[in-house]
């Protein structure tokens, strides 16, 4: 079975505000659906067919506002791969998203972070084409498998293909 995020679920002060940032981002991203709910309150999914965001809006303010990476509980970034990470920073620049990349010089993959205006932390990365690959071959002989109808050996090879990252 494959496995992937279909999607996650945010509370926010600003849902517009979220719209326009994950859209910015990620221009593929649409409102796919909204609503309301038991309660009233909007609700707002922004994605794609396979993936999305849903955003509700916060009912109370904390007192204290959670920060990414202060050793607290809580999300330090979401991760998405784009083609262009680098088209992606300047339509975020120039849409005045604060930049919050860290140093992280990698020699195949090229990550930019931005804030949302919640001050989440939104990590974009775009992978080379040229990843090293490390192939693994174990070869091993059997005798006799129960499928084999006239009594030979069987022999198997299995093929381990690992990508190197970092």
């Amino acid at each position: 079975m494959a496995v992937r995020l279909e999607h996650a679920n945010l509370i926010v002060r600003d849902i517009n505000g979220m719209i326009r940032f994950l859209q910015t981002a990620l221009p593929e991203f649409r409102v796919r659906g909204e609503g309301k709910s038991r309660d009233g309150s909007r609700w707002v999914h922004v994605g794609t067919d396979e993936t999305y965001i849903a955003l509700s809006p916060a009912k109370e303010e904390l007192d204290k506002h959670w920060m990414p990476y202060s050793g607290l509980p809580g999300v330090n970034h979401l991760a998405y791969e784009v083609d262009d990470v680098e088209a992606l920073c300047e339509r975020m620049k120039s849409a005045g998203y604060r930049d919050s990349t860290p140093p992280n010089a990698h020699p195949y993959r090229k990550r930019r972070y931005f804030y949302d205006p919640e001050g989440n932390d939104w990590n974009s990365c775009s992978t080379s084409q040229r990843i090293p690959l490390i192939a693994t071959i174990t070869s091993s002989r059997m005798s006799r498998m129960p499928s084999d109808s006239d009594g030979r050996s069987a022999s198997t090879q299995r093929w381990h293909c690992h990508a190197v990252t970092f």
